[in-house]
């Protein structure tokens, strides 16, 4: 074989212009081109005698120059032919011709630009191809001489702007292998004639918009099918049909669940990528074995000969603290439906379950009550599968008495975030909203408080109707008419009457008239509710109504209720045997509190005195696990000996563990001593475990439930992190430096956050310690660091991505090859392991969490950030959970974007970062639900502006010049891409501060009552239930001009007495350090500079509390109303202080002492700032507190802003 090769590229670049599905291929050419010697080192022509006259033709760039030089028409025969990477590439018919192609076989053209007009329709005519690639060619129609190729075996058009296939693809009767991936704009459906391809053995159409694949199945031969990056939302049950089915890919599309009946096609897949962020459970999407053992389960159940007369039911208990939870739940357990035990006021935030009998007048069930009193949503709790929520309020927290109109629309805030908390969590569970302590409601009736909660639902109305169009409840309030909506008496009281809602109540007439509709439409609202069933009023201390003397009637309606809405079928329940056994459980537990979880085969020994086969027992335990009556992890050779019978003991016991830790990275040591439990560790010996602990059990367990993720080493010990415990704050400015060093490029980007869901970002960390080790090959040393809105780490990745880069990292290797004496570089950590394709050039990574949680912004420096932020971001596109709900379709439908083959091809709203020819591209889409990509403009970023420009990666084209609204000129796009800037630090002033005395600390704190945007910050970054509970410490903005409130600077005091034990309490210390803010206020009529000072702090309480948005509305000036109404913010202020503090001594006295506003900068310090810092969970190693900078004005240190920060430090200071 003769090779004729130019400008021969690196193996490197040669390697990542080939999918998957051509593996076999790559490696005889690469071998063939590279290894055996047929090219030499410099790119001189070369030529080798095989085969007779047949050649292969190798060519990068300059394809025109070197065919017509080298080439003389028609007379060398080539039989391979492999073209890559040329902007001006020839017509196909001009390189045709220059050679003798009557035994061509094999036509490659990648990341070239191929013009196809009308007259190349035949340019295939006359060709005898095997295998044509026309990659990344930008193509828009695909020659029709290609499909009257009958030898035709290969196929591959990705990569290129083909809006549709022809339907003459079915022609090609001989094709094996067809290969579309990542069209622009995407493909949404295959032609019907594809199949006709009945010899088809690979199929992949990634990276598109397709959505149903149920003509797949007449592909009979089919060995590989990729689908990855659509919009599928189901399987074809016909897909376990395809018998010599081998690899199959469909991650990262829409898919909310796997039908049993794919268990055989599962085991018998050599390969089966499932990951998809919508499928439920959850944990099912890490571990196939888990998805294995999910669909084993269903299959078991689904048997026709397995008697399920039993019925188990499942109903957590949900809603604020002190509403009654728990009083509910020993009413339900209680035969006359009274609670008679008192319960005293907890502190501590609780799980419990109980597990008891439930009779009705007609049937009886076994029921588990879950009281999620949880402060935080832990993950075994949110994946707890359970038939009903109970939502319960409190009543008298709606009564409105002495101008409490704040406080009523606080608790209707709440209620209003449990609704939308709880559809977040399972958006397909029923819920039922319980009014407790009816009996002491006076002032309001039942007519008045179902007018609040309908007008509540009303905001998530119009939704849930588009949402559920598909399936609707019968007896859901939101499903149906509001006119259907009756009310039905219980009892006359209080001015009024008492009952419930319920469309599933079996009398036809309601007890009274019913509602009347107003005939007006909801309101328009975001608000998103699960399907809500009813409202009861209910009394769990007293009978109710009165005159009912035998029996609580409100509590016999609720489980009246209760069994009825959890009734879905005659063949919905569980073999007998397996209640009796949950029942046996339960009496052990009951009976031997200390026996919190039993070995394995005692429980096979027990089972099998029930008349359980052994074979059922793992199938057994895997169905109360998912129930929450007890914890079996299986799959696990360690976990599986032991079978935790008391949940409740485990998440305390987690808890308790979690509540102890002063910060979020534990050493390995530190962390078993905190996990040692004597009654486990009897239990493990009693099981045959002796080379387990309880310490490692528990942490095989925390592991197993990612409250705990190994991500480090230090001095040789392995270091843990909490993801729910991540410290807010900054990274250091050794970790991060405000600015580049001199040899490092930058380049930043925001992407765009589609949905909000809880915990999206710690999610994200869990991601990048698993996945992103492997696929943006995070180094390990130094670790990376964590924190609850940031993530910085070194990464190896290389995409190879433009030529400027290849070029930069080539001679680096060459220079550090150099220098080493020849020998190979290595020092990356978590490579591939091949030393022919490591990098030594490694970039840092910074992803950020804006405080509104509206985007990421996303820095890397290093030589060559554009290519590596291209991996970061497709990463970030396949394992940010962030994909939204299709308004008007019944499921979640939006799919994520990137590539399954991480840094192939680019996402949907595709962005190349290259500076290839100086071009920078921007493949937008039309699609208006698509993420958005922007551009920080670079100089913005060194000069540090607060808010730099964003450029749309979209306009970015020839026709606009590249300078940014702030008259930064650029130079081109391709720098402003690439990131090639310096920037001057000298001309910066130094007066900024990284090492400052601990006793200085910022001197404006406020104490405030609990918001909106912190609770719903919490919860989406944490899971914290706590919703507008507690109080809340602010730190403000020390601005010369004016103070303010600051974003991500509100601080929940909600830490456990066991925290508090090991870090010291510090809120005496808060308290103190808030008192001059009041008094600062008190003193604005004497003061002027006061009032100055304090109007954007008052404009911005106005807004957040009803309390004092009511209050004289028609002034808008902050300033007039805080003069007309200092006492109101002064009384509102005080009354937290005075109930966060459990007794300020002389509290009153101090308030009334006015002092001017520049004096508090003069006080003695009250505090040592790390401290604080860790009794509010800040990392304050970055010399920051909070979002707060400390900075010398005059002779005075002001902690300030980002904005203000960088408008005052050219200051000179004094």
């Amino acid at each position: 074989m003769r090779i004729l090769v130019t400008e021969m590229p690196s193996r490197d670049t040669w390697l990542r212009h080939w999918s998957a599905q051509e593996q076999m291929d790559r490696k005889r050419y690469v071998e063939l081109v590279i290894n055996g010697n047929c090219v030499s080192g410099d790119s001189t022509l070369t030529k080798r005698r095989s085969f007779g006259d047949q050649y292969m033709l190798f060519v990068h760039q300059n394809t025109r120059d070197y065919m017509e030089n080298n080439f003389p028409p028609g007379r060398e025969t080539i039989r391979d032919m492999v073209l890559i990477q040329d902007e001006c590439l020839p017509p196909l018919r001009d390189m045709l011709h220059r050679i003798d192609y009557s035994q061509l076989a094999t036509l490659y053209v990648v990341d070239c630009r191929l013009q196809v007009t009308d007259t190349d329709d035949d340019v295939f005519k006359d060709l005898t191809l095997t295998s044509l690639v026309l990659s990344r060619t930008h193509l828009r129609r695909l020659p029709r001489s290609i499909f009257e190729m009958e030898s035709l075996e290969v196929l591959k058009v990705d990569g290129n702007c083909l809006d549709e296939l022809p339907s003459d693809i079915g022609n090609l009767s001989g094709l094996r292998s067809f290969c579309c991936d990542g069209q622009r704009p995407p493909l949404t459906s295959m032609p019907p004639s594809i199949t006709k391809l009945g010899k088809l053995e690979v199929l992949s159409f990634s990276d598109n918009r397709i959505e149903n694949i149920s003509w797949v199945v007449a592909l009979p031969n089919l060995r590989v099918l990729r689908c990855a990056r659509n919009r599928i939302t189901r399987l074809p049950n016909q897909l376990a049909n395809l018998r010599e089915l081998a690899v199959l890919d469909v991650s990262h599309n829409r898919l909310r669940h796997v039908a049993p009946s794919f268990t055989e096609l599962i085991h018998r897949l050599y390969r089966f990528e499932y990951f998809n962020l919508t499928l439920r459970p959850k944990h099912i999407m890490r571990d196939r074995s888990l998805l294995v053992a999910h669909l084993d389960l269903a299959n078991f159940l689904g048997q026709a000969p397995i008697r399920r007369t039993a019925r188990d039911v499942s109903v957590a208990v949900v809603g604020e603290s002190h509403a009654g939870k728990s009083t509910l739940v020993e009413a339900l357990k209680a035969e006359r439906g009274v609670c008679k035990q008192e319960f005293r006021s907890r502190q501590e935030s609780t799980f419990e379950i109980h597990q008891f009998e439930m009779h009705g007048s007609e049937q009886s069930c076994y029921v588990s009550t879950i009281v999620l009193a949880n402060d935080i949503l832990d993950n075994f709790s949110r994946s707890i599968s359970v038939d009903l929520y109970l939502l319960v309020v409190d009543l008298t927290s709606l009564e409105i008495q002495n101008g409490s109109q704040h406080l009523f629309a606080r608790h209707v805030s709440r209620l209003q975030m449990w609704l939308q908390a709880l559809y977040e969590i399972a958006p397909d569970t029923p819920v039922l909203i319980v009014g407790t302590h009816a009996e002491m409601v006076k002032s309001m009736s039942f007519a008045d408080i179902w007018h609040v909660l309908e007008g509540v639902l009303d905001q998530g109305r119009t939704h849930h109707v588009k949402r559920f169009a598909e399936s609707r409840l019968q007896n859901c309030l939101l499903c149906n008419p509001k006119h259907l909506a009756v009310r039905h008496v219980l009892a006359k009281s209080r001015s009024g009457s008492a009952g419930f809602v319920d469309l599933s109540y079996p009398h036809a007439e309601p007890m009274m008239n019913g509602h009347v509709s107003s005939g007006e439409s909801p309101p328009p609202s975001r608000a998103r509710y699960s399907h809500v069933v009813g409202y009861y009023e209910i009394d769990s201390k007293k009978h109710f109504p009165k005159d009912a003397k035998k029996s609580n009637v409100s509590i016999e309606q609720l489980k009246a209720a209760i069994m009825r809405l959890t009734h879905s079928g005659a063949d919905d329940g569980i073999p007998p045997s397996w209640l009796s056994f949950i029942r046996h459980m339960a009496t052990i537990n009951e009976q031997a509190p200390d026996l919190p979880c039993i070995p394995f085969e005692e429980v096979v020994s027990i089972s099998r005195s029930m008349e359980i086969p052994p074979a059922q027992v793992p199938y057994m335990l895997k169905y109360f696990h998912q129930r929450g009556k007890l914890v079996y992890f299986s799959n696990d050779d360690v976990l599986g000996k032991l079978v935790v019978i008391s949940p409740t003991w485990f998440i305390q016991r987690l808890s308790r563990m979690l509540d102890g830790f002063k910060a979020s990275k534990v050493a390995h040591g530190q962390l078993l001593d905190s996990l040692q439990d004597k009654d486990l560790d009897r239990q493990l010996q009693k099981a045959g475990i002796v080379t387990t602990s309880s310490a490692h059990w528990l942490l095989a367990a925390l592991q197993r439930l990612e409250l705990c993720v190994s991500f480090a080493e230090y001095r040789g010990e392995k270091q843990f992190l909490m993801p729910s415990l991540l410290e807010k704050g900054y990274p250091s400015h050794d970790v991060w430096p405000d600015l580049p060093e001199w040899d490092e490029k930058q380049v930043t980007c925001d992407f765009s956050i589609r949905a909000l869901k809880p915990c999206l970002f710690t999610d994200l960390v869990l991601r990048l310690n698993r996945e992103g080790r492997e696929l943006l090959e995070i180094v390990s040393d130094p670790a990376p660091v964590f924190l609850s809105h940031h993530i910085v780490f070194y990464t190896a990745v290389d995409v190879g991505g433009c030529d400027d880069c290849h070029e930069i990292r080539r001679s680096t290797r060459a220079q550090k090859k150099s220098a080493s004496g020849g020998g190979v570089v290595s020092g990356v950590v978590g490579g591939s392991g091949d030393e022919s394709v490591q990098d030594d050039i490694l970039h840092k990574v910074h992803i950020q969490l804006h405080p509104k949680m509206s985007y990421i912004r996303i820095a890397i420096r290093g030589v060559s950030p554009c290519c590596t932020m291209k991996a970061v971001v497709q990463f970030l596109d396949l394992f940010l959970d962030d994909i939204p709900e299709e308004e008007g379709e019944g499921s979640l439908d939006r799919t994520s974007l990137g590539s399954s083959h991480l840094f192939t091809n680019t996402s949907a709203a595709s962005v190349t970062f290259s500076s290839d020819r100086g071009s920078v591209t921007s493949r937008g889409s039309d699609d208006e639900e698509e993420r958005q990509f922007f551009l920080l403009c670079p100089k913005c970023v060194l000069l540090r502006h607060a808010n730099p420009e964003r450029i749309a990666y979209q306009s970015i084209s020839p026709k606009r010049k590249a300078i940014c609204s702030r008259w930064h000129n650029l130079g081109s796009w391709t720098r402003a891409v690439t990131g090639d800037y310096r920037y001057n630090c000298d001309t910066m002033v130094a007066n900024s501060l990284t090492v400052l005395p601990e006793y200085e600390h910022p001197r404006l704190v406020m104490i405030l009552p609990p918001s909106g945007p912190v609770s719903i910050r919490e919860w989406y970054m944490s899971s914290r239930m706590k919703f507008l509970e507690g109080f809340e410490v602010h730190v403000l903005c020390e601005y010369t001009g004016f103070w303010h409130l600051v974003e991500d600077g509100g601080y929940k005091l909600c830490q456990s007495k066991k925290f508090v034990e090991r870090v010291g309490n510090q809120l005496p210390t808060l308290l103190n350090m808030a008192l001059p803010m009041v008094q600062i206020i008190n003193g604005v009529h004497e003061h002027g500079l006061n009032g100055r000072l304090l109007a954007p702090v008052i404009g911005d309480l106005i807004k957040q509390y009803d309390y004092l948005r009511n209050v004289d509305t028609h002034i808008q000036d902050p300033y007039t109303w805080l003069a007309k109404n200092k006492e109101r913010v002064v009384t509102m202020l005080t009354k937290v202080m005075a109930n966060a503090s459990d007794g300020f001594p002389d509290l009153y006295f101090k308030i009334g002492n006015a002092i001017q506003a520049d004096s508090v900068f003069q006080l003695p310090s009250r505090a040592n700032r790390f401290e604080l810092a860790k009794f509010l969970r800040i990392d304050a190693s970055s010399g920051r507190f909070g979002p707060l900078r400390p900075l010398y004005v005059g002779q005075e240190i002001r902690w300030l802003c980002d904005a203000h920060y960088e408008e005052l430090r050219g200051t000179p200071s004094k």
